[in-house]
């Protein structure tokens, strides 16, 4: 058990200090207001949405706030059989809006609906570039600006940006708003170390013409989730080197936190489900330093009150989590202009363990149900 301990204690350690390293080795971008050039970028924005009629007021006043030429972009909302209003809600807000948009029916091909809706969208891109966005996110004013001022200075065939999960001072939503912030560390020092990990849906951009050279999602349309790092994970591989992320505050786009545990869990289900289907090694190895980090942070203790001379090895272990952890949170807690409360941290990270365990067992043992539908894992 001593050498358990100092194993994962070893690999703990070392994840940790890559994440950080590669934090700070992902560049930061300049203020496209002092520094950024004239729009010339055209672009596509993608909305697909199912039953969205609570979060697409935000969205859809976001999007009118948008400061780029309106003839130099477009937005194609992908309607996932909704029956609550919300095409209704869309088609009566558009009519305010003096950008070119449409609505579209998502076609049902494959058994994921969203990759089905992207993959549809990009046929009817009339721009070279595409952006998604979920329905259920706020975009920012200078959004398209700064994807636009990145784009002509570097080449690249994908480009992530930054996602926020805005959540009220509880328990529920600041346990959200922080394990947020861990995957767009993770997210960050994967780009920074070169060696791309994450991305997300609901802030990403890409060269149309490169969606269509490495084939969309064929190959992994069977899996539901996952329509962001699947095609990370291609575009990666066809295009090395020109993948990047945008590490600019003025391309935060902020997703609303969900409001009841039961869903939280199914998302994050939803989430794990795919780790095992991806080719790239290396997020299986993190996801499963992470698993037995946590396993060990509960068993340890447990443990160690049963056999005294592993305590000393698992107090290690438990003081370097229990302060690195929270660098790497306060770190990347600062680019999204978020202080982090000691009470909430303290509270989270001794729960954490909990729904990382739980999440794990489900997501290898069960499918789970998302928008109203039940999928399998």
């Amino acid at each position: 058990m001593i050498a358990v301990s100092i194993g994962i204690t070893a690999a703990y350690l070392v994840l940790l200090l890559w994440i950080l390293w590669g934090y700070f080795r992902c560049e930061s971008v300049p203020d496209v207001l002092t520094d950024g050039p004239p729009p010339k970028t055209l672009f596509t924005v993608i909305v697909p949405y199912r039953n969205e009629i609570e979060h697409l007021p935000s969205l859809l006043g976001s999007l009118k706030n948008l400061e780029y030429p309106h003839s130099m972009f477009e937005i194609i909302f992908m309607d996932d059989a909704s029956d609550d209003g919300s095409t209704e809600l869309i088609e009566t807000m558009l009519a305010s809006i003096p950008i070119p948009s449409r609505i579209e029916k998502t076609p049902s091909h494959t058994g994921s609906p969203k990759k089905d809706a992207i993959s549809h969208a990009v046929q009817l891109a009339e721009f070279d570039w595409i952006v998604t966005t979920d329905a259920d996110c706020v975009v920012p004013k200078y959004w398209l600006r700064a994807f636009d001022a990145y784009l002509q200075n570097h080449s690249v065939q994908l480009l992530a940006g930054p996602v926020f999960i805005k959540g009220k001072q509880n328990r529920r939503e600041q346990f959200q708003t922080w394990d947020g912030i861990s995957l767009q560390a993770l997210t960050m020092a994967g780009f920074g170390n070169k060696t791309p990990l994450l991305c997300n849906g609901a802030n990403l951009a890409y060269a149309k013409n490169a969606f269509l050279q490495v084939a969309g999602y064929h190959g992994n349309t069977h899996i539901a989730s996952g329509d962001d790092v699947f095609l990370l994970e291609k575009m990666t591989t066809q295009f090395p080197g020109q993948t990047a992320y945008l590490k600019s505050p003025q391309a935060i786009v902020n997703t609303a936190a969900e409001e009841q545990w039961s869903h939280i869990i199914e998302q994050r289900i939803r989430w794990a489900s795919k780790t095992s289907k991806q080719k790239n090694w290396r997020n299986p190895l993190i996801g499963g330093i992470v698993f037995l980090a946590n396993l060990w942070f509960l068993l340890g203790l447990l443990l160690s009150l049963l056999f005294s001379e592993l305590f000393k090895y698992y107090l290690v272990f438990a003081i370097l989590k229990v302060l690195l952890d929270p660098i790497i949170l306060w770190t990347c807690a600062h680019f999204f202009r978020k202080r982090l409360s000691i009470s909430y941290y303290l509270w989270s990270a001794l729960f954490y363990p909990f729904v990382t365990l739980w999440v794990v067992f489900k997501s290898t043992t069960s499918g789970y149900q998302w928008k109203g539908r039940r999928f399998n894992t």
